[in-house]
């Protein structure tokens, strides 16, 4: 799979690139790292950047990338030159190298080998437009002239200080002139790859940016063949080992849903999902994705990586997008497994969640703790499991209250009409 990030310089792109690769597990290719490292030679033989360099610097270049805990190092004919190729001075010439034709093509040639049968985040200037046009997702970083301005004298003062004394001013005029040589220069100019993601970046954070890339690659990126057909799988696990059943399917709404279930077992996501018709996209902590295979497995399974809970912004803003996408996402409002089976205290994000997306909420009782309680290291094939999917709850029954007022109602009737599952599954009929 491909990532393609592409942006004019100062939008943060070489960052988030950076930070998607990092999370997914993926292959950085920074494209500019690589004009760069020609562009280094260039001045090392004392070559203009303004004319081709001759065929034979470039066949020769030997270009190296190593990956390293502090990320990939850039070798040239065996020398280290990660820091060098970072100045202000080659990162000009790096501009007026990339405009030659046989540049381009031998950087696209490194690239497009680099990238075989590998999973890839690149980052550039036409990586979506030229480099790698078919990629499976696309994103177009922009920003304010002034904001990108800020965020380079700031990086230039932090890197080299000898840079200081620059005014912003300055800086700001680089850019420009750098914007107007990337956009009309003959040979691939600066676009908005066909197909691209826009990303304002003016007002983000870069864990913003971040997070808006990785939860819409999670949830388009994977074969819908491979979810449905786990499903059926565990189905039948669940049905055959513990007599499952599955009631209140007729209370599930179209489009984009919140499913708020009770949580006692390790089983509690997969009963959910095998129970569900439609795909549904759980959250799961960041811990369990150390291992490549395993994390794998679980974004297949259409699990995202979450430090924290529905209260904190980057959480809350991955669960908004998908539900912006007509996702139906899985949420377990007590934060925490029951040790005892008896429903916790919900936490308040649910009911912000709820109001800033007015999707609706279906209460869920999952009865699997005989199956699996917390604190066994091995599941129980004993008992029987169920799944109970109960009316939507819809904020706008509450929005007519003050916004704490509401939010207090919200989670009380959410709490009771789980209460209500739970009695409805566990207590024997009456008369």
């Amino acid at each position: 799979m491909i990532i393609a990030v592409d942006g004019a310089a100062g939008t943060g792109k070489s960052t988030v690139a950076r930070l998607v690769a990092e999370r997914l597990d993926f292959l950085l290719l920074d494209t500019g790292a690589l004009y760069r490292a020609i562009a280094w030679r260039c001045r090392e033989e004392g070559l203009a950047p303004s004319k081709p360099p001759p065929e034979e610097l470039l066949t020769t270049l030997h270009l190296e990338i190593i990956p390293s805990e502090s990320g990939p190092r850039y070798l040239v004919r065996g020398r280290d030159v990660s820091t060098e190729i970072r100045t202000a001075e080659i990162s000009q010439m790096a501009s007026l190298v990339s405009v030659h034709r046989s540049v381009r093509q031998h950087v696209m040639e490194i690239e497009r080998d680099l990238a075989q049968g590998k999973n890839v985040v690149i980052e550039g200037r036409d990586t979506g437009s030229v480099v790698f046009p078919d990629a499976e997702h696309k994103f177009f970083l922009t920003a304010s002239p002034r904001v990108r301005a800020e965020r380079r004298w700031a990086e230039l003062k932090a890197k080299f200080p000898e840079k200081a004394s620059m005014a912003l001013e300055e800086v700001e005029r680089e850019i420009a002139v750098r914007d107007l040589r990337d956009e009309t220069r003959e040979l691939a100019p600066l676009i908005c790859p066909e197909g691209a993601i826009q990303i304002d970046t003016s007002s983000l954070t870069i864990d913003e940016v971040v997070a808006r890339i990785i939860a819409h690659v999670r949830t388009v990126r994977l074969p819908n063949r491979f979810y449905r057909n786990v499903c059926k799988m565990m189905g039948w696990f669940f049905r055959t080992f513990y007599h499952h059943q599955v009631f209140g399917l007729e209370n599930i709404p179209d489009g984009p849903t919140i499913f708020a279930a009770n949580h006692t077992s390790f089983f509690d996501p997969p009963i959910a999902a095998s129970s569900c018709p439609e795909e549904i996209h759980f959250l799961a902590r960041g811990t369990l994705f150390r291992y490549r295979w395993f994390a794998r497995l679980l974004r297949d399974m259409n699990a995202h990586p979450v430090r924290g809970g529905v209260g904190d912004f980057a959480v809350f803003k991955l669960i908004f997008d998908l539900l912006q996408q007509g996702k139906k996402v899985l949420l377990f409002p007590e934060g925490t497994r029951s040790a005892t089976g008896e429903l916790g205290p919900l936490k308040s994000g649910i009911a912000l969640l709820a109001a800033r997306s007015e999707a609706p909420v279906v209460p869920i009782y999952i009865d699997a703790m005989k199956a699996w309680r917390r604190g066994r290291f091995l599941p129980r094939f004993c008992g029987r499991t169920s799944c109970t999917f109960g009316k939507p709850l819809f904020w706008s029954q509450f929005a007519h209250l003050e916004k704490k007022e509401a939010g207090e109602a919200f989670l009380s009737a959410l709490r009771d009409a789980i209460l209500a599952l739970k009695k409805k599954r566990t207590e024997p009929p009456t008369g």
